[in-house]
């Protein structure tokens, strides 16, 4: 897989052999690549087949979470539960599709518990049955954060273990709480796509980038 930096100057290079000279911000063609990344990635889940390219998916260990006031949640579903916990911090560029999102798996520390992924919608339908869903669920609000709702008052979860699928695995040292090497250079992380995605996700952040370069007015001095 290459990383963030060697795809970066593939398409500076080929930008430049299109005979586009002025300045390329290498923060804005990476910033392209990932964007078109997540949109064809977004489709690929809805068909399921990315449940297999292993490579395309990054672990954060020991996501730290924090006690949420229930009565002040800022998810009205969630107040009528013994405690919520929610992550200390976003996750990073979590994908999303009709079928949920990019997450594939969140655990507790030992993994003796897993957690399902849930909408508000699925979770207000449980509340209402006789026979409710999993008592283990997750939640990802729209500003990235992960929230738990928990009803058991005997259960004690401090940080959590995920899987899942973002374009921006460089993010993860700042958040995981487990060793994680934070002096990495961002440029030198793998840039996250499915090889069967790669040509076309290749070619469509360079085709738009010419667009927008071309269009550009020269700056004169």
């Amino acid at each position: 897989m290459v990383t963030n930096r060697q795809i970066t100057s593939e398409i500076i290079n080929d930008l430049r052999l299109l005979d586009i000279d002025r300045h390329i911000s290498r923060r804005f063609v990476l910033h392209k690549l990932k964007k078109t990344a997540s949109t064809l990635i977004s489709q690929k889940l809805l068909d399921r087949t990315l449940v297999y390219e292993y490579n395309i998916y990054s672990d954060i260990k020991c996501l730290p979470l924090v006690k949420v006031d229930v009565v002040k949640c800022d998810i009205v579903e969630f107040r009528t539960c013994n405690k919520v916990m929610k992550s200390k911090y976003s996750l990073p560029d979590v994908i999303y599709s009709r079928l949920g999102s990019s997450v594939k798996e969140v655990t507790n520390i030992d993994s003796s518990l897993e957690f399902k992924e849930i909408t508000l919608d699925q979770y207000r339908r449980d509340q209402k049955r006789k026979f409710k869903g999993s008592t283990y669920v997750f939640y990802i609000n729209t500003d990235g954060h992960l929230y738990i709702p928990i009803k058991d008052s005997d259960i004690e979860i401090e940080r959590v273990d995920l899987k899942l699928i973002t374009v921006s695995p460089e993010k993860i040292p700042l958040i995981a709480g487990c060793n994680e090497d934070k002096c990495v250079d961002g440029w030198d992380f793998p840039f996250i796509v499915p090889d069967k995605l790669y040509k076309a996700v290749y070619k469509d952040t360079l085709a738009e980038l010419s667009s927008i370069y071309r269009q550009l007015p020269n700056n004169e001095k």
